[in-house]
Parts: C-alpha cells; structure tokens; sequence
C-alpha cells in the first residue's frame, strides 16, 4: 500500500512540476513574440513619423511658393507640430495599453523619445 501512495506522489509532483515547467516556458516564448511586435509597430510608428516630416516640408515649400507669408506658414508648422506631438503621445499610450497583465512589462516606455530609444536597443538585439 505504501508503494503505491508513494507512486501516486510521485505521479502528482510530476504533474505539478510539468504545469510549471509549460507556464515558464510559455511566458518566454510569448514574452519573445511580444518584443518582436514591439520592435515592428515601433519601426512602422518612426516610419509614419518619418514620412510625414518629408511631407510637411513639402507643404510648408508649396505654401511659401502659392504666396503664403512666412507668418501664415509659421502657424500652420506650430499647428501641425502640435498635432503630430499629440498623435505620438496618443500612440504610445495605445500601444502601452494594448499589452495585457504578463506581457505589460514588455513596453518600457512611457514617451515618444523613449520609445524610439527602445526602437535603437531592440534594433540591436532582435
């Protein structure tokens, strides 16, 4: 009778010690994927931010050309950086929020600059 209560203890460890095993190792393949998603929405994010700057100079250059004063352009580039700072801090606080419990740790960062700081680190390790 003893071997087989012995038997059945070692049967419930195992069990135990497998859950545990498949959590940790599900956590680190997960917590691989997410840095991955990370270092991709943040270079498609800087590329967006990237590709939007040429095309604000092209308007500011076509506004000056269509015979805008330098005042005018002036406001529409305080007006234009005012949004785009905006649209940063909103993705990033999007971004943050999109991650769940476990995987909330992943996004260290709180700021644009922050983020494209990450974007250089994970650009060297990924």
């Amino acid at each position: 009778m003893g071997s087989i209560m012995f038997a059945i203890a070692w049967a419930a460890a195992g069990a135990v010690f497998y859950k545990v095993a498949l959590s940790i190792t599900s956590i680190g393949r997960y917590s691989m994927f997410a840095q991955r998603v990370v270092f991709h929405c943040l270079t498609l994010m800087g590329t967006v931010v990237e590709d939007l700057a040429f095309m604000r100079e092209l308007k500011y250059l076509q506004s000056a050309k269509s015979g805008m004063t330098e005042e005018q352009i002036e406001l529409i580039k305080k007006v234009d950086d005012q949004s785009l700072n905006k649209w940063k801090q909103n993705s990033i606080n999007l971004f943050k929020s999109s991650f769940p419990g476990v995987l909330s740790n992943i996004v260290k960062f709180n700021t644009w600059d922050q983020a494209m700081k990450e974007l250089n680190r994970l650009s060297k390790t990924i």
